[in-house]
């Protein structure tokens, strides 16, 4: 599980240790880690609702991410040329659907199919339309 500090300005697992504003991750202070599971719950009860912009750019480590169901935005450039980055879920239940550019960019080793990387959700009209708008955004993303 996630450790919160007690000032609650950052969180860790052991491996990784983030800067945390409420839900939303602004930086990445330390990693060590292949593996990222921020689907792992935090131990005050928080729940990851952002990532912002370049949080994970360029991780030397990075392989595979699994991202919390709350997560409802991936800011401008967050796993931008992580290079040894092959994996990517979403999970069954995401609420994402804000998605930044260049988000996967540079990924090389990114094995996840796009059609994966935003699972079909049962969404309200609202949503639908952002989720369409998305899928584009993606679909640029890769071609690239």
């Amino acid at each position: 599980d996630w450790q919160g500090s007690d000032d609650g300005k950052s969180m860790s697992d052991g491996y990784w240790t983030l800067r945390v504003d409420g839900g939303n991750i602004t930086g990445n202070i330390g990693e060590s880690a292949m593996i990222l599971d921020l689907a792992k719950p935090i131990s005050d009860g928080r729940s990851i609702t952002y990532i912002g912009m370049s949080v994970f750019k360029d991780s030397p480590w990075l392989e595979e991410v699994e991202l919390p169901a709350s997560l409802t935005k991936l800011d401008h450039y967050v796993f931008q040329d992580s290079k040894r980055l092959r994996s990517v879920d979403f999970g069954e239940e995401s609420e994402l659907f804000e998605l930044g550019s260049a988000v996967f960019s540079g990924c090389s080793a990114l094995t996840t199919a796009v059609s994966d990387l935003i699972p079909l959700l049962k969404l309200s009209k609202k949503k639908m339309k952002a989720k369409k708008i998305m899928k584009k955004k993606i679909m640029k993303i890769f071609q690239k």
